[in-house]
């Protein structure tokens, strides 16, 4: 019976109809929602994980079900088909408010990203410093994985080769603790303080992997976190969804009035496959662009290009202006499947990173990531008076965390949020480069 259920599919499929129901159920008339979704992913994959375990190495399912676990249950790119799905959707149903919205908002959106990401660069520096157990590659992994971010990681990784290199070039004024750690990742020098060819090679590997260590350990964190944190805010701070969504409608009714760009009937077609897709290839294009070593990735690529291309609704003959009912039919497949995915790579993963040893990581990242977002909420809010149908959304842009945007939608029960993170995206992912630069040039042993 167990060789039928422990399949990729069979564990998709309970995933999202647990969650689902779970989503149904109230508590003081407020329903738990779709994130319920992710939460179920991540219970499904901890019981998979407690039944391999349960296994000896001659049971019939030990080497199928480990395999399954350690290739995540999921595979990344059916979680990135699903991201892509609930992207386009998002971006063409928020369109019709993107002019008026950045008009207004614009630099605020800014300010966003670079709160946030400053907050949490602060963060880590205070904890490298405070501990100093850790090195710049570690702590700069530790960055990302508590702020989220791909772009950075990348970025670090990328850096991580040449700052490794110039630690050795400038081995000897270095503290006796960071020499230490060169000898013990690439053997000593020789007599006049010069690595060799192969000792340069081996530690620039180490860079890499402590940089990939830090980032791997806390990224699940990290995610787990903004998806609490977008649901607990509004509680936290007394906010009044229901009432935040009157206010934003009645805002943009009256920006509207002003941008004769973006108001009108949007007439159009109940759905289009060519358009759909097409959005798909002109993202990924937008995403896989780079400056240096700035990317924004293919999937804020295809957020934008779905934003854009349906606020020009028409574009070569091809018409992006869909059925909002079908468009949300869609985003809904597209939310689920994606929660799924990342509870289900997320769960086993997190229970054997919690029996490592780098729990000390994942408390700093977790303590970075509160900092950074709580005091971004903050600012956005009694600062830059930003409503919280965008705030939530530049929250989430400025931790560079899509499943989070998701989140928001279904807290929202609005598109709305999915202006926020577009604009202040991109800033953020700049911030994210610079400061991972940054980190990977400051010393932390002692």
């Amino acid at each position: 019976m167990m060789q039928y259920l422990i399949t990729m599919p069979m564990l998709l499929f309970a995933t999202v109809i647990l969650g689902c129901l779970l989503a149904t159920i109230k508590i003081r008339g407020v329903e738990l929602g779709t994130a319920m979704v992710m939460f179920a992913g991540v219970l499904v994959s901890c019981l998979a994980g407690v039944y391999a375990w349960s296994l000896s190495e001659g049971h019939p399912m030990y080497e199928r079900t480990y395999a399954l676990l350690n290739a995540s249950i999921v595979p990344s790119s059916l979680q990135d088909l699903f991201n892509l799905i609930f992207l386009t959707c998002v971006g063409l149903l928020a369109s019709k408010n993107l002019i008026p919205i950045m008009k207004r908002y614009g630099t605020r959106f800014l300010a966003m990203a670079v709160v946030i990401t400053t907050l949490g660069f602060a963060g880590t520096v205070a904890a490298g410093k405070l501990t100093g157990r850790y090195t710049a590659f570690e702590m700069a992994g530790v960055f990302s994985g508590a702020l989220t971010s791909t772009p950075g990681i990348m970025a670090s990784l990328s850096s991580s080769r040449e700052a490794a290199l110039e630690q050795m070039e400038g081995f000897a004024s270095l503290s006796e603790a960071e020499r230490r750690y060169i000898e013990g990742a690439a053997g000593r020098p020789s007599e006049g303080g010069t690595f060799g060819d192969e000792q340069r090679e081996r530690y620039q590997k180490h860079a890499e992997t402590a940089t990939g260590i830090g980032y791997t350990v806390t990224y699940p964190f990290g995610s787990l976190l903004v998806i609490v944190l977008v649901n607990l805010l509004p509680f936290l701070f007394r906010l009044d969804v229901d009432e935040e969504r009157r206010r934003y409608a009645t805002e943009m009714e009256a920006l509207a009035a002003d941008s004769p760009e973006s108001s009108g009937a949007r007439k159009g077609v109940l759905f289009s496959t060519l358009s759909f897709f097409v959005i798909f290839l002109v993202g990924q294009f937008v995403g896989t662009l780079k400056l240096g070593s700035l990317s924004l990735t293919p999937t804020a690529g295809v957020l934008i290009a779905s934003l854009i291309l349906g606020a020009r609704r028409k574009v070569l003959g091809l018409d992006f202006s869909m059925d909002e009912d079908v468009l949300k039919a869609i985003e809904d497949l597209g939310i689920c499947g994606l929660l799924a995915c990342i509870g289900l790579r997320l769960g086993y993963n997190a229970m054997a990173t919690i029996r490592a040893i780098h729990v000390w990581l994942i408390l700093y990242a977790t303590i970075i990531g509160v900092a950074a977002m709580a005091l971004g909420f903050v600012v956005g809010r009694y600062l830059l008076k930003l409503n919280w149908m965008i705030l939530c959304g530049a929250l989430c842009g400025g931790m560079t965390n899509t499943s989070g945007l998701s989140i928001a939608i279904s807290v929202c029960k609005s598109d709305h949020p999915s202006i926020g993170y577009a604009a202040s995206y991109p800033f953020a992912v700049v911030m994210m480069v610079l400061y991972n630069l940054a980190l990977q040039n400051m010393h932390f042993l002692r």
